[in-house]
């Protein structure tokens, strides 16, 4: 269980660690509005990446032969990217509130969950990394402990990754304090710009 938590957990920070939709997400909120609402999307989504390692552990093979190279799964990040690039492109800065209450707290968990769900990369991800894995015997893929492990390698290194994006976010919010009023046009931009490159990925594909 051990290894399959250390393996994991290594996999999905280093893995994470890159731009995604979910990242901007959490530094767009830690800089607009505080770290802690940053922290609760991070939980949310987190505890989405407890479900779907156990959807990759249960179908790994039918899943791996499934969403490599799958013509649907690109035009679904496609439409995601540019859906949620939009929004935060379009949307204004809310003023920052330093204090939240717990339904808000719950709010924001529950956008974190929303957001980990509609996430087009995760569960390609895990299923692909599990595979990899599992090639170079690094994890088991059996047994209740096996299982308990990867799920809670996953849902920590996902977690503290997002963290980190919130932190990033944090600091600059302190050290910038103009670029609040930027943040969304940031974050939308860079979003469209990974749709579009998820647009190329899809174009070529269907030709």
């Amino acid at each position: 269980m051990l290894t399959n938590f250390l393996v994991a957990f290594i996999l999905a920070f280093v893995g994470y660690l890159p731009f995604g939709t979910v990242n901007m997400v959490v530094l767009n909120t830690a800089i607009t509005r505080a770290f802690r609402p940053a922290v609760m999307i991070a939980l949310g989504a987190a505890v989405v990446d407890l479900f779907y390692t156990y959807i990759a552990i249960t179908l790994n093979q039918w899943l791996g032969r499934q969403l490599v190279n799958n013509i649907y799964v690109d035009i679904a990040a496609l439409i995601i990217l540019v859906s949620v690039g939009l929004y935060f492109w379009f949307s204004s800065p809310q003023q920052k509130k330093q204090s939240q209450s717990a339904k808000q707290s719950w709010g924001f968990f529950g956008t974190g969950l929303t957001f980990g769900v509609i996430n087009p990369q995760s569960l390609p991800f895990i299923t692909l990394g599990l595979l990899y894995a599992k090639s170079q015997d690094w994890v088991f893929l059996t047994g209740f402990s096996n299982y308990l492990g990867l799920m809670l390698g996953v849902a920590v290194g996902r977690f503290l990754s997002l963290v980190l994006y919130a932190q990033a976010g944090q600091w600059l919010a302190t050290q910038l304090k103009q670029f609040t009023q930027w943040a969304n046009k940031v974050t939308g931009g860079i979003l469209l710009s990974l749709g579009g490159y998820q647009a190329f990925r899809v174009f070529a594909e269907v030709w």
